[in-house]
């Protein structure tokens, strides 16, 4: 894995300013990865000191419900208006597991109005590299939780990996 220094370097500053509103939000119909994913880049960065939420497009199913601070998600599907307003109001957003707006339905059109800066963590081919500020992309990573392990241990070494982020 050949993460740049340029771009933890400024992953580092983009997470450097304190009382930042971060949202992470993955693709609609999610999957164990997008979840999974998700919710433990959420606990990495409470790890460091930094407050994030997580907004799903849609519903996952209930088999993830065991997972560290599932009931914590929100989803626009049951509360638009709370997803919306939170993308209007974040400093940051960081979008994992997808590579294209289109990917969050029925959010897409409040992802585009986001003003905050975009980061992508994500595996998949093509990444719209004009719609994000900063891109992790690799497409030979199995998962998008595998590139989110190496860019956290990448900007803050192995012991950001608790047992809740497993």
């Amino acid at each position: 894995m050949n993460i740049s220094q340029t771009n933890i370097d400024l992953l580092r500053e983009l997470l450097s300013k304190p009382s930042q509103k971060i949202v992470v939000l993955s693709h609609t119909n999610p999957d164990g990865d997008a979840i999974g994913s998700s919710l433990g880049l959420c606990r990495i960065l409470c790890n460091i000191g930094i407050e994030a939420k997580v907004i799903l497009p849609d519903e996952y199913p209930d088999y993830y419900n065991f997972l560290t601070e599932a009931d914590e998600i929100v989803v626009a599907s049951k509360d638009y208006a709370h997803a919306q307003a939170m993308l209007e109001g974040c400093d940051l957003l960081v979008a994992v597991d997808f590579n294209n707006p289109s990917r969050v339905d029925c959010l897409e059109d409040a992802l585009k109005n986001c003003k905050a800066p975009k980061i992508l963590i994500d595996h998949h081919l093509n990444p719209d590299l004009e719609f994000f500020d900063l891109v992790f992309s690799d497409n030979t990573m199995s998962s998008a939780a595998e590139l989110v392990y190496w860019v956290a241990t990448s900007a803050w070494g192995r012991d950001v990996i608790t047992r809740s982020v497993a």
